[in-house]
């Protein structure tokens, strides 16, 4: 069973340990980043989204962001989902799913009416 949950300061080493994992690879993977910097980006005064967290048995195993965005055309609020990340050993049940479900759920009490992402 995949519990879907808002994020607390409290995950910040397991959401820096996925980060890690998942820019192996990219150019930034040798950049630095501090936790205070991610700290404040979540948990500070403005944070810029929403990040959720997926466990499983009270293993972080994933996480996803949303952001609340206007469209001008259609005139209508909807949802940038971005950093969509699973740990490998749990990809393929159903996480995924779980992770983009809550975010329309969120979404759509946030007023939005569509996803991007």
């Amino acid at each position: 069973m995949v519990a879907i949950r808002n994020a607390e300061q409290s995950d910040i080493a397991s959401i820096e340990r996925m980060v890690a994992d998942f820019v192996k690879g990219h150019p930034a993977e040798h950049h630095p980043r501090s936790s205070e910097v991610l700290k404040a980006a979540y948990f500070g005064n403005r944070p810029v989204a929403h990040l959720l967290i997926a466990e499983r048995n009270g293993e972080v195993v994933g996480m996803a962001q949303w952001r609340l965005i206007h469209d001008m055309f259609w005139g209508m609020f909807g949802v940038e989902a971005e950093w969509l990340y699973v740990k490998p050993a749990f990809r393929g049940s159903g996480i995924v799913a779980a992770l983009v479900a809550r975010i329309c759920a969120q979404a759509s009490e946030a007023g939005a009416r569509f996803l991007h992402g």
